[in-house]
């Protein structure tokens, strides 16, 4: 298959240059790239270190990215698509909203995607949120919640709807957990609900670890369909500390100022939402709800 690149952008961080560009192709890979070189004549190389390959900075709800610094801090921005699924042409449509990630240079050149400063720190006043009911083995103490699984079933605990654009933060400690995550739009009756998965093994279609964005029916017992995957950097403790943007139906997933995740969910807005496990055992800490003061 071809590869056709669009919206080509040379820049320099520190000793290093990068060539940024978005596939324009009809498939699963329609994102923004880079390549990473000593020189600006190559050669053009993907960026490899002990954590695994780098070469994209978000799934494909982020297309068109392009860069801009204000002479400190660089920045990506790109849109995310209107739509929710893929087009007759297999093909999400183009039209969208502005989607800023902050640039972080890593050691080996690598670049990761981090919420921006001046966004994080703009979510400032704590709304209350409240448990409303749970599924499975959940436990919780002092706004700590444990949840357990056997492979095969799913335990979760549903929250109370947002009515607002929110930042929310946590800490997961998944060391005993391969699969976990959100779901959102989960009404009274969830028979359709739209996940964010976290999957730590390499069994799935990518050969990776994985954040997924999936389709499923009865709340994961039904059918699962994937919307959307970028790849997952797994700390060595298995922590993962999270800040997630919600503003109508877009999410922005933060992991560890490492990854970042854009979604479209039209049934997100002012619906409840779940923390869920489908394997093993997840602790989740620090759960803290702000918006805007």
């Amino acid at each position: 298959m071809l590869n056709y690149w669009n919206a080509r952008i040379y820049l320099k961080m520190g000793n290093k240059w990068y060539l940024l560009f978005s596939r324009i192709n009809r498939d699963e890979h329609r994102k923004t790239f880079y390549r990473i070189a000593d020189s600006p004549d190559g050669p053009w190389m993907i960026c490899r270190d002990a954590e695994g390959h780098h070469e994209t900075f978000d799934g494909l709800y982020l297309y068109a990215g392009k860069t801009a610094s204000d002479g400190t801090t660089r920045y990506l921005s790109g849109w995310c698509s209107t739509g929710q699924t893929v087009n007759n042409n297999n093909e999400l449509p183009w039209a969208g909203n502005l989607i800023s990630h902050q640039l972080v240079q890593g050691t080996s050149g690598q670049l990761y995607p981090k919420i921006p400063e001046a966004l994080n720190s703009k979510f400032n006043k704590e709304v209350a949120f409240e448990k409303l009911s749970s599924v499975g083995q959940v436990s919780e103490s002092n706004k700590t919640y444990r949840l357990s699984a056997q492979s095969g079933g799913r335990s979760y605990a549903l929250f109370n709807r947002n009515t607002s654009t929110v930042k929310m933060t946590m800490t997961i400690d998944a060391s005993q957990s391969n699969q976990f995550g959100f779901s959102f739009g989960a009404c009274d009756d969830p028979t359709e609900v739209y996940s964010i998965a976290f999957d730590l093994t390499s069994s799935n279609r990518w050969n990776m670890p994985a954040l997924l964005m999936n389709k499923e029916a009865r709340n994961g017992g039904g059918s699962k369909t994937a919307l959307n995957f970028t790849p997952l950097t797994v700390p060595t403790n298995r922590i993962f500390n999270l800040k997630i943007s919600i503003e109508k139906s877009i999410c922005v997933v933060y992991v560890n100022d490492r990854v970042a995740f854009t979604n479209r969910i039209y049934k997100m807005d002012q619906n409840p939402w779940t923390i869920f496990v489908d394997q093993g055992i997840v602790t989740v800490n620090g759960l803290k709800v702000e918006k805007s003061s």
